[in-house]
């Protein structure tokens, strides 16, 4: 395609600023998703350590009454 989009070719400075909107909105995209890694990892932590402490109702003996 030789860099030509819709009969015209871009210049030097619209080839920067387009790689820099690119390379810009790849680092957000990439924060984004750590951030919902990190998000996952700690609710997933905190469902563990609910999970592993002792319910009061379970500690108590039942009569099969």
């Amino acid at each position: 395609m030789n860099g030509k989009r819709g009969g015209y070719s871009l210049s030097a400075i619209e080839r920067r600023r387009r790689r820099r909107r690119a390379v810009v909105l790849g680092w957000i995209l990439a924060g984004l998703a750590l951030m919902f890694f990190i998000t996952t990892i700690v609710r997933l932590e905190a469902n563990s350590r609910q999970a592993a402490m002792p319910r009061p109702h379970e500690s108590r003996v039942e009569t099969g009454e």
